[in-house]
């Protein structure tokens, strides 16, 4: 479930699979079950999933990326033997797929089967045992060569070798360990400069072997218990390896751990100790993804060298990120924690894979006058690290006048409005709609904004806006009703009669004096 290149850093969540952008995490992959993910240096990615409940795996493949997807098939299976791991080359479309042969009964149902057109059909290139493991030389395109790792119960047997793409193999086991062992040969590591080198790794419970000529013959060069070891980009520059296992003198009370090898697998020291280790990696920090660098136009007196980036905070060694992939808490595949060291390990950071969103919504004027405009606006903020694929639903009240949208949308009392945005994280999207509130309507107008994304976070906001109260005024007639002459100190008594937009009559009385005014009024029916 987990893929760690140069170009492309693949990580498994329960809700599916996220790759690595300079943006944050991308979703682009949603899953019923769990899988296994393998890619090449050419970012084709396959996915096999975990067995269903009759025990088939789906494939899936991608060549561009994740952006689009397809599916392949389900790969053979039978009573004696099922598929458990898949390979991709670097060739297009030439694919390998481990056997294993469960049922000891049958002989030679295990070992390594090939496709040639992406997995749609298969042949069995390798009988025998198990097949665990297949690496390639990252020239297989040209030379062909590619190495098989064969396991059976508690015995170590071998390493194979291709030179023809699969068509034969033959075993280079000069120099293995081969009969009873704890655990056998269930690996094998190519250096990424295989052309120059020729070097290739191996382990089984014996300890640590290397070739230096391309499996003719190989040599015990440590007795750590490595059970995956991954190269420096940079291996026949820097001699740096990283590696999962246990000490020599492991016992029952071991500590499985991250070793670092600076001297090719001479010599090696803990950086990390965990016992749920699952995955690693190793890389140069910088961008995700391919580089496109602006190179000038080529000249006869032009020399174009490789650099190789150096960090003299450490102490001059190659800058390197490392990754740990280990069990968290929880029941099922998962939850996985993610870790990473840009200091050769001496510190590390948990990176973690957390879609999280805030949605929100506003009115203005606040409080609005019935049969008049009024604006809602909404935003969704991404408050997590990965990149949100949202739908967001506006549920508008019932009591708004029909209209439409600048965009073109039609506005409908207790309509929906929806949008699909892509929000980056720490981005924030936003709309302004505006309505009008139905005349006579006196409110309150309650709307809500509903956000899910394909990443399995969502949020509501319900908003409320209050209407202004109607104003009332009356026209009045003034007719006096004590008779005689007044001075202006002596008080006189009106009477108003007037009729109001609602019509009710009113009776007021009013006391005049000549300092204040004194207004009583009650209704009339």
């Amino acid at each position: 479930g987990f893929y760690f290149g140069q170009d492309l850093v693949l990580v498994c969540t329960p809700e599916g699979l996220f790759e690595a952008t300079d943006e944050g995490w991308q979703m682009i992959f949603t899953w019923s079950r769990p899988a296994e993910v393998r890619a090449t240096r050419e970012v084709t990615i396959y996915l096999f999933e975990y067995p269903d409940d009759e025990g088939n795996r789906s494939l899936y493949r991608s060549v561009d990326r994740g952006k689009t997807w397809e599916f392949v098939g389900v790969p053979p299976s039978k009573e004696s033997a099922y598929p458990i791991h898949i390979f991709p080359s670097p060739m297009p479309d030439v694919v390998f797929l481990g056997v294993s042969g469960h049922d000891t009964t049958v002989p030679n149902e295990g070992g390594i089967a090939r496709s040639t057109d992406g997995g749609v059909t298969w042949e069995k290139v390798l009988e025998w045992a198990d097949g665990e493991w297949v690496a390639f030389s990252p020239n297989f395109a040209r030379d062909g060569t590619a190495f098989a790792a064969l396991t059976a119960y508690r015995v170590s047997l071998g390493i194979w070798k291709t030179e023809d793409w699969g068509e034969t193999w033959f075993p280079v086991h000069d120099g293995l360990y081969i009969g009873p062992s704890f655990y056998g040969y269930s690996w094998v590591a190519v250096s990424p400069q295989f052309p120059q080198d020729q070097t290739v790794f191996t382990s089984d419970w014996t300890g640590l072997y290397e070739t230096t000529n391309g499996g003719e013959s190989w040599l015990r060069v440590n007795d750590i218990k490595i059970f995956d070891l991954v190269f420096s980009p940079d291996y026949i520059h820097d001699q740096t390896l990283q590696g999962g296992g246990y000490p020599p003198d492991y016992s029952d009370n071991g500590v499985l751990s991250i070793y670092l090898s600076q001297d090719g697998g001479q010599s090696w020291q803990p950086i990390f100790e965990d016992d749920g280790i699952m995955a690693i990696g190793l890389r140069h920090p910088g961008p995700f993804g391919p580089l496109s660098p602006q190179m000038p136009p080529p000249g006869s007196r032009r020399f174009y060298l490789p650099l190789v980036s150096r960090n003299w905070a450490n102490h001059g060694r190659t800058d390197l990120e490392f990754w740990v992939v280990t069990i968290g808490e929880g029941p099922g595949p998962g939850p996985y924690v993610l870790c990473r060291s840009r200091d050769y390990g001496d510190t590390w950071e948990e990176v973690s894979v957390d879609p999280q969103l805030a949605v929100a919504k506003r009115t203005a004027p606040a409080p609005v006058q019935g049969g008049a405009p009024f604006t809602y606006t909404i935003g969704v903020t991404n408050t997590g690290n990965v990149i949100l694929h949202a739908a967001v639903t506006d549920t508008l009240p019932v009591h708004v006048a029909p209209g439409t949208t600048p965009s073109g949308s039609t506005l409908l009392p207790g309509g929906t409005l929806t949008w699909r945005p892509v929000v980056t994280p720490a981005g924030v999207w936003r709309e302004t709609v505006v309505v009008a509130v139905e005349a006579g309507y006196v409110g309150p107008l309650t709307n809500v904004v509903q956000v899910t994304t394909v990443e399995g976070v969502s949020g509501v906001y319900t908003a409320t806006v209050a209407m202004v109260e109607p104003q009332v005024y009356l026209p009045l007639v003034l007719r006096r009703t004590s008779p005689g002459a007044q001075s202006e100190s002596e008080r006189s008594s009106y009477s108003y009669y007037g009729r109001s937009s609602l019509a009710l009559k009113y009776y007021l009385q009013v006391l005049l004096d000549p300092c204040y005014v004194h207004v009583y009024s009650q209704p009339v029916f």
